[in-house]
């Protein structure tokens, strides 16, 4: 269960999900790459990334039931 957080604070941490995620992915490619493939690693990275995903998509969710936080400059 995620604590409750301050909007910037979950948005420093939605950042560094993304680009956790990027690297993640970019060794699964890497990996991808190989002659011959780890399957237990690629299976591990591939379940770290969906988890990953899993906490970016859930603090989004959080973030948009939020609403802006700063005000309108109308």
């Amino acid at each position: 269960m995620m604590t409750d957080r301050s909007i910037p604070g979950l948005r420093m941490r939605l950042k560094a999900l993304v680009g956790r995620k990027n690297r993640i992915e970019a060794r699964i490619a890497t990996e991808m790459k190989r002659p011959a493939p780890d399957s237990a690693q690629l299976r591990s990275l591939k379940q770290l990334r969906l988890r990953v995903k899993d906490e970016a998509v859930a603090i989004g969710r959080r973030l948009k039931s939020r609403g802006p936080t700063e005000p309108s400059a109308a």
